[in-house]
């Protein structure tokens, strides 16, 4: 089936379908396919007229219809937008959308705060008069197959983000796999948990798009303590990191049965417990549930985990207690390489490698950090593929399996997000008086990291003013949450830092803290 001649095609034929259907619930009200493909249509017209050629926006905002029209409309003209989340702090904004080049900054209210620190110019969303629902919709602009529809930052091995160009081919090979997958329908009331600036957003947005089910926005407040948001609304589908189960476990919010409408789960982004699937599983008894794994290099996700109930437990990843990653999406295909990237048979521990059509194109900008990871390799069969080198370690089993058997490098995820250590140590001794910072992962809690922590010496701040500067310059879930003073730090034979020295004696303070 040939690619979509834009991701928002579907959309606006369902628009133009079924314009009374609801496709949003979002900041407290529903709001119809026919309203919000007017306020996208709207907007279209205005971006292109404000936008430099071959330049992408900057989409700053969550949580309102302003938002989702916004990105509708740059997908409508055809315009690369980056998405950025506007809960991060200023500093750390500016420095993304710098680095991506934007040349328009669109807005919403939750984004207004972060305007006077920006020299581009910018569009209020709130001040777009919108003159109702729209009896034609123009249809979207064509655009080429590998063109990059929305730029997505991840960390890399040295520490400063690095941005992905997601192609309408990736994406929609991406939706193409899910729709086979998953089967959403027009009854589907999908999640949209996922913030934008993090790419599984797509399937919560598309996901019910494509078909013309609705899409209902978790809001800021309910995103920790999310049971009567799924209950109220009726929800089919539900996509999170799986911390969620243990947050509503901790505040006694979920019992048998909670979520009867459920009927697909996805978990994404941490290891996946065994005793968090068998919770969940009592909450949503009619619910399949998948654990999803995926680069944002190969969008979104590529591999899933189809659960089986009856046998939860006995699943597990050997010696690790977490549950596989699963077999490919449609058209994807996995290997495991040795150091000197040669294919590695069945139950032998390598790093995974991911081939197919999802593979973005690489790194915007950074070709030799490209060439380092997205390899042209020779399998057994002769047969020449391009390979993304995930950095993760694991192992294919003989029933077609991936499993996660952890980093190559020091990156680690914190509440679903990637960090890379030495970035955090990084933007610590920036800071004036934060002398030298060395960072570690905090304690493991059903097998997820809940925190960092981090040692310093020769710190003139205290523990507070560091935390406070540095939640200014990086995200909260980068911040560490106890800095505890050394006079040295472990070293190991050569003279490095041995992390896992350092780990072990601040998880003892941690502990007596």
């Amino acid at each position: 089936m040939p690619t979509r001649s834009n991701l928002s095609l579907y959309f606006f034929e369902n628009a133009a379908a079924y314009p009374e259907k609801i496709a949003l619930f979002t900041d407290g009200r529903e709001i119809s396919y026919g309203e919000l493909a007017a306020r996208a249509a709207t907007l279209s017209r205005l971006i292109k007229k404000r936008t430099a050629p071959n330049s992408p926006v900057a989409l700053l905002g969550a949580d309102t219809v302003d938002i989702y029209a916004a990105l509708l409309a740059s997908l409508h003209a055809g315009i690369c937008y980056v998405p950025v989340s506007p809960w991060f702090p200023t500093s750390y904004v500016k420095g993304l959308l710098s680095k991506a080049g934007c040349t328009l900054l669109i807005h919403d209210k939750n984004g207004a705060r972060h305007i006077d620190d920006f020299a581009v110019p910018s569009l209020d969303l709130s001040s777009v008069p919108f003159d109702g629902e729209m009896e034609h919709f123009p249809s979207p602009a064509s655009v080429q197959p590998d063109s990059v529809v929305h730029i997505m930052f991840t960390s890399g091995s040295t520490g400063p983000p690095k941005m992905v160009g997601q192609t309408l081919s990736n994406i929609d090979a991406y939706l193409k796999a899910s729709h086979m997958r998953y089967h959403f329908s027009r009854d589907d009331r999908v999640s949209h948990f996922n913030e934008l600036g993090w790419d599984p957003y797509l399937l919560d947005l598309f996901g019910a798009w494509d078909v013309g089910a609705a899409t209902y926005c978790v809001p800021k407040g309910a995103r920790l303590a999310p049971a009567a948001f799924i209950r109220d609304h009726q929800l089919t589908t539900w996509y999170s990191v799986p911390s969620v189960v243990s947050l509503l476990e901790r505040m006694g919010a979920i019992r048998a049965n909670l979520f009867p409408s459920l009927r697909l789960t996805l978990f994404v982004g941490e290891p996946l417990q065994p005793a968090t699937v068998t919770k969940w599983l009592a909450a949503a008894p009619h619910s399949a549930v998948e654990n999803v794994y995926g680069p944002t290099e190969c969008t979104v996700v590529c591999t899933g985990y189809r659960i089986k109930p009856n046998i939860v437990h006995e699943s597990a990843t050997p010696g690790r207690g977490h549950l596989p990653l699963g077999t490919p999406y449609e058209g994807c295909e996995l290997a495991i390489l040795d150091a000197d990237r040669n294919f590695l048979p069945e139950d032998v521990v390598g790093e995974i490698a991911i081939s197919g059509p999802q593979l973005a194109p690489g790194y915007l900008g950074e070709p030799q950090k490209t060439e380092q990871v997205f390899v042209k390799l020779k399998s057994a069969g002769g047969k020449v593929k391009r390979w993304y080198l995930t950095g993760d370690m694991g192992m294919l089993t003989r029933d077609g399996n991936l499993h996660f058997l952890g980093r190559a490098d020091g990156q680690i995820k914190v509440m679903g997000n990637r960090v890379e250590l030495e970035a955090v140590e990084s933007a610590l001794m920036a800071i004036e008086g934060a002398g030298e910072v060395a960072v570690v992962a905090g304690p493991i809690e059903d097998g997820l990291t809940k925190c960092l922590l981090a040692a310093v010496r020769g710190c003139e701040l205290s523990a507070s003013e560091l935390k406070r500067k540095a939640g200014k310059l990086i995200p909260t879930y980068m911040v560490p949450r106890d800095f505890f003073p050394v006079d040295e730090f472990p070293q190991n034979y050569n003279g490095k830092l041995d992390r896992k020295a350092l780990r072990d004696g601040l998880l003892a303070l941690a502990g007596r803290a």
